[in-house]
Parts: C-alpha cells; structure tokens; sequence
C-alpha cells in the first residue's frame, strides 16, 4: 500500500482486485487515460514533483473503470467519485458549493417543444471536459493513475462529471456565452 500525503489530506492508495473478465478487457484492450484523448487534449496533466507537496487543499479522487464489451467506441472508461469521504470524514463534494440550479423544468421544456411544427435539440461533446477548472482548485482534482507500472499523479484541468458543482458550472457557463452573442 503506498500512502500519499498531503498536509490536508491522507489517503491510502490500494490497486482494487478486479474480476478476471474485467482484467482481461482491460489488458486485451487498454486503459490509457494519460496517453489518450484525456491527455492529449489538455484534460488531465501529470503534476510535477514540486506541485505534488502543497499547502492548498488537496484530494486525491477514488476511481474505477467502468467496462461496457458492446460498445464501439469505449469499451472500458474511468469513473471518478468526487463524494467517496476522505480519511477525514469529508468527500470533495461535501467542501465545494453547489451553486443554484439552473437547470430548466423539464416540462415547461416539453410543452414549449410541442409548441411547433419542428424541434431542434443539441448534445455538446464531452460538455463538463470542455470548461476549465481554475488554476487554484485543480488540486481538489487530483488522482493517482498507474502509467506504465509506475504510479503517477496526475490532475484535472477540466471539470470533472459526477462533482457536486459540475451541473451549475456547465449551466451558467453555457448561459454566459448565450448572453455574449
């Protein structure tokens, strides 16, 4: 078991036993998150050693990789779980502000789409990985990832899906940029 420490936060980091099929899947088709999509375009980032030890809140996220066989494009994809509590008894989710909710009434939504002959609808690409987190929290978004057999820490320069503020933080950025055209 290797202890990370930070002066905020201890966390122990322990590789889960995973069921044979998953292992398989996984060393068959790869879970490269650092040399990925994740990292190539600016979403994640290995901290430099002298980052690692900070006086800034710090928490290591807890993460699983989430195996789907029949799909196309990602058969396997991590999870990460902002409200696992922390060895002080506090998840990430449980320090960070909401915000309100701005997300619309799904029937008002409805009925205003039965309003006309046509709808449009529209999906953004990986819309939490496209707002980027502030330089001064990112290490509230820090993970350990294994690169090669060597353990890494490696943090998130984008906001993370699954985080208590994630909704608000996509709703009033998407709002913002309404307003500016």
């Amino acid at each position: 078991m290797t202890v990370i420490e930070s002066p905020l936060i201890c966390a122990p980091i322990q590789k889960p036993k995973l069921p044979p099929e998953i292992v398989r899947i996984i060393q068959g088709k790869g879970l490269k998150l650092a040399e990925g999509s994740y990292g190539d375009s600016g979403i994640i980032h290995e901290l430099p050693p002298h980052e690692i030890e900070t006086r800034n809140p710090t928490f290591y996220l807890p993460h699983r990789p989430v195996v789907r066989e029949s799909s196309v494009t990602t058969k396997i994809r991590p999870v990460f779980d902002g409200s696992v509590k922390g060895p002080n008894g506090l998840s990430v989710n449980d320090c960070m502000s909401k915000g309100p909710n701005l997300i619309p009434n799904l029937i008002e939504i409805m009925l205003r789409f039965r309003r006309w002959k046509f709808g449009l609808t529209s999906d953004i690409t990986k819309a939490f990985l496209q707002i980027e987190v502030s330089k001064v929290d990112q290490n509230l978004y820090r993970f350990i990832w294994d690169v090669n057999g060597q353990m890494k820490v490696m943090r998130f320069n984008r906001v993370v899906f699954g985080n208590a503020s994630s909704p608000f933080l996509l709703n009033a950025t998407i709002k913002l940029h309404l307003q500016k055209n």
